[in-house]
């Protein structure tokens, strides 16, 4: 279940949370069963930070300002930052946000943030994006091709991509077994001529 549980009763309420999936934990015996049912009136869930990405910005400009006014400082950032930090998914929910954000402000010595004062675990995710959307295979999986022509090169493109990584594959499998093709086929479970067609592909 997770999340937050609200309980109504005579006039109280009762609003619990939890991180933790009450649910199974009753059915395996380790919450009491009449506790789960007494707060289990009105379940509630709340989306994880990275489900709902376009909250982030009005967090940063909230916790910019909680933690501006406790350092003396007016701080803001700058719009690149802003994306690096929408881009992240936030392991640790708004808690994590709240202290990156913390930690920037404290941190700061002009009063802007800039992407480069990010943490490197947020520069890695941007790092990370750019890789895979450099990969031809992810590209022509995610974008929609412009006409006919570039469906086919694409086609063409990743069949080529498949059949030298097959390649790469078998001759990495042959290096194992010391050069031996009986051996190799045996291992990868394949007839000796389908490892012979794909070493020449």
């Amino acid at each position: 279940m997770g999340g937050r549980v609200l309980a109504v009763r005579r006039g109280l309420r009762v609003l619990a949370a939890t991180s933790k999936d009450l649910r199974s934990l009753t059915e395996s015996g380790k919450f009491q069963e009449a506790l789960f049912y007494r707060l289990n009136v009105i379940p509630l869930r709340m989306p994880a930070l990275r489900e709902r990405k376009g909250d982030i910005p009005f967090l940063i400009d909230f916790f910019l300002d909680k933690f501006s006014i406790v350092y003396g400082k007016r701080i803001r950032i700058e719009g690149g930052a802003t994306e690096l930090l929408k881009e992240h998914s936030f392991p640790g929910n708004v808690r994590e946000l709240e202290n990156l954000i913390h930690r920037l402000v404290a941190l700061a010595e002009g009063d802007t943030i800039l992407p480069s004062d990010l943490p490197p675990e947020i520069l890695e995710t941007r790092a990370n994006r750019v890789s895979l959307e450099r990969d031809p295979i992810y590209r022509s999986l995610h974008t929609t091709p412009e006409d006919m022509a570039e469906l086919k090169r694409r086609k063409k493109e990743i069949r080529r991509l498949l059949a030298d990584q097959e390649r790469l594959f078998a001759e990495r499998a042959v290096e194992q077994a010391n050069g031996n093709l009986t051996e190799a086929a045996s291992r990868l479970g394949i007839h000796r001529i389908t490892l012979h067609r794909m070493l020449r592909r």
